[in-house]
C-alpha cells in the first residue's frame, strides 16, 4: 500500500472537489479509514494524514472510533462561485485533455476489454446498473485494471481529479447527470466488449467520451459567464508523487541529454555548479539529483575527479547494472508501464500529430532522424521521434503526458547494453530509421504510424522477455504506485 504525503495531498484534494461540488454536505460521514484504504490503495498513515490536513483546515470534525463527519457546509452562492471559478481555469483545457485522453488511455480501455471474462462482464453489469455518477469512474477504473499497468491507472485518476469527475449532477437547474442515459451508454460498451472486437469497442469507447465531454462543454459555454481575468489551470501529470518531484524530473533531463549528445565526447559531466546554472536550480538541488543518478548506476562521482557518464558507456559491457537492485527495480517499473503506454497509443498519436505539423516540422524531424543516420545513432531514433512528437503535437496535455511518457521511458537506460547484445540489432534499427524517413519524406503519415506502432510493439516484448529472464515476474512489472478508486467487495 502506498504511504506518502504526496498520495495524502491527492486524497485531501479529492474530498475538498466534493466537499466543494456538494458531493459530502455538512452532517454527511465520510467512509472509514480501512475502508479508503482498500479504496485508494494506501495506507492508514496516509489517509490519516490527508484527514487531518481537512480537520486542521474545518472542513471535517473527526472522533476516535467514528467515521469523520463533514463540518463544511456549501451555500448555493459559494457553489456557483467555485464552480465558475474551477470551469473557467480550465474552460480551453477541457476539449484539450478529453482530445489527448483518447489517444492515450481509450487504447488501454480497450486493451482492458479484450482481457476480461465472463464473469468480469457480470461485473460491469452491476457498475452499469448503479445510479451514482461516482459508478462510471469506478466502471472505467475496473476495466484499466485488467491491464494491470497501475501507470495508466495513475493517469486516469489525475486526469479525473484535474477534471473534477464526476461533476455535480445538477448546477443552476442543469443536469449534468443522467443515471438512464448513462446506463445506457455503459450497457451498449459492455455489449461491444462481449463481441471482442476492438474496433468496435475502441469506437464505442469514443463515442461514449465524445458525448460526456460534449455535454459539460456546452454547459461551460452556456451557464458560465467569461471571466478573463481567471488565469488558465493546464494540465499536469504529477507522476512522481511517492518522490522527489523536482529530483526526477530533472534526472530525466540530463539523461535526455546525454541521449542526445549534449555531453558528446565527454567521460565527466560538468561540475555542480555549471550544471546548476545550465538548469536553473541551486547547487543542493543538482547534489540531490546527481546521487539520485548515482544511486542508479547512470552516473558515478569519483572524489577529485567529478561525476563520470555510465549510462552510455560501451566500455562497461561486463559490469552492467543488476536490472534486480532495489533502486532500478522501482525504475524498470515505470520504465515497461511506460513503454506499453507508448506501444499502445503510438499508432493514433502519430497519425493525429503528423497530420497537425506544420511542413516545415514534419521536415525538421526528416532532418534529425537523417542526422541520426549519418552519424550512426540511429539506435535512438524512437527516442527522437517521441521527444519531437511531445515538443510539437497541437494538444497542450499530449505534450504533458507524452512527454512524461518519453521521461519515464528513459529510465530503461540499463536495458540497453542487454539489448545490444541482442544479434541484428544495428541493422534493423538501421534499416528501420530509413524506412521511417522515406514515409516522411513521401508524407504517408497511415504507413508511418503503422511502421512505428509494429515497432515499437515488439520492441516491448523483447523489453518485458530480457527483464523476465534477469528475475522479473509478471507481477513485478506492475508495482508502481496508483489509486484503484475501486473497492470490489463493494460490486
Amino acid at each position: 500500500m502506498l504511504n506518502d504525503q504526496g498520495f495524502a495531498n491527492l486524497i485531501y484534494e479529492y474530498f475538498v472537489v466534493r466537499f466543494q461540488f456538494q458531493y459530502y454536505k455538512k452532517g454527511d460521514s465520510l467512509p472509514k479509514t480501512e475502508s479508503l484504504c482498500r479504496q485508494f490503495n494506501v495506507s492508514s498513515l496516509t489517509i490519516k494524514s490527508a484527514f487531518k490536513r481537512l480537520h486542521d483546515e474545518g472542513y471535517i470534525s473527526r472522533s476516535h472510533g467514528r467515521s469523520a463527519k463533514v463540518l463544511f457546509q456549501q451555500d448555493e452562492k459559494g457553489l456557483s462561485k467555485f464552480a465558475v471559478r474551477f470551469f473557467s481555469e480550465r474552460r480551453t483545457a477541457i476539449p484539450d485533455l478529453y482530445q489527448s485522453t483518447e489517444l492515450v488511455v481509450v487504447p488501454m480501455l480497450t486493451k482492458g476489454f479484450l482481457l476480461m471474462d465472463d464473469n468480469d462482464f457480470t461485473i460491469l453489469d452491476r457498475l452499469a446498473e448503479q445510479p451514482n455518477p461516482e459508478d462510471q469512474i469506478r466502471f472505467y477504473c475496473y476495466i484499466l485494471l485488467k491491464t494491470k499497468n497501475p501507470l495508466v491507472m495513475n493517469l486516469f485518476w489525475e486526469s479525473t481529479l484535474y477534471l473534477g469527475l464526476p461533476f455535480p449532477i445538477k448546477h443552476k437547474g442543469h443536469v449534468l447527470y443522467d443515471a438512464e442515459t448513462s446506463r445506457r451508454r455503459l450497457r451498449e460498451l459492455i455489449a461491444c466488449g462481449r463481441e471482442g472486437d476492438p474496433a468496435r469497442i475502441y469506437d464505442a469507447h469514443l463515442a461514449f467520451q465524445r458525448d460526456v465531454s460534449k455535454e459539460i462543454l456546452n454547459y461551460i459555454e452556456r451557464r458560465l459567464p467569461n471571466v478573463p481575468q481567471i488565469k488558465p489551470l493546464s494540465f499536469c501529470w504529477n507522476v512522481y508523487r511517492d518522490r522527489p518531484q523536482i529530483c526526477c524530473s530533472l534526472a530525466i533531463r540530463i539523461i535526455h541529454d546525454v541521449y542526445f549528445g549534449d555531453y558528446c565526447g565527454r567521460e565527466f559531466l560538468p561540475s555542480y555548479e555549471n550544471l546548476a546554472e545550465k538548469y536553473s536550480v541551486s547547487v543542493s538541488t543538482m547534489r540531490r539529483t546527481i546521487g539520485l543518478l548515482n544511486q542508479l548506476g547512470a552516473t558515478q562521482t569519483i572524489n577529485g575527479k567529478g561525476t563520470r557518464i555510465l549510462m552510455l558507456s560501451e566500455t562497461d559491457a561486463e559490469t552492467a547494472l543488476d536490472l534486480t537492485a532495489p533502486a532500478i527495480r522501482q525504475n524498470m517499473n515505470y520504465y515497461i508501464q511506460s513503454f506499453e503506454l507508448l506501444a499502445e497509443s503510438c499508432e493514433r498519436v502519430m497519425n493525429f500529430a503528423l497530420k497537425n505539423f506544420t511542413e516545415s516540422e514534419r521536415m525538421e524531424l526528416v532532418s534529425l532522424l537523417e542526422k541520426s543516420l549519418q552519424t550512426g545513432r540511429y539506435n535512438i531514433s524512437p527516442q527522437r521521434i517521441f521527444a519531437f512528437t511531445a515538443e510539437h503535437s497541437p494538444l497542450q496535455a499530449l505534450q504533458e503526458i507524452y512527454g512524461k511518457l518519453y521521461g519515464l521511458n528513459l529510465w530503461g537506460y540499463p536495458m540497453k547494453k542487454y539489448r545490444t547484445q541482442m544479434p541484428g540489432l544495428d541493422e534493423s534499427m538501421k534499416k528501420f530509421t530509413e524506412t521511417i524517413v522515406q514515409s516522411l519524406k513521401d508524407n504517408d503519415i497511415d504507413h508511418f504510424s503503422m511502421l512505428f506502432s509494429t515497432f515499437m510493439k515488439n520492441e516491448y516484448q523483447i523489453a518485458k522477455k530480457i527483464l523476465t529472464e534477469h528475475g522479473y515476474k509478471p507481477k513485478d512489472m506492475n508495482m508502481s504506485p496508483a489509486f484503484s478508486l475501486l473497492r470490489i467487495d463493494d460490486i
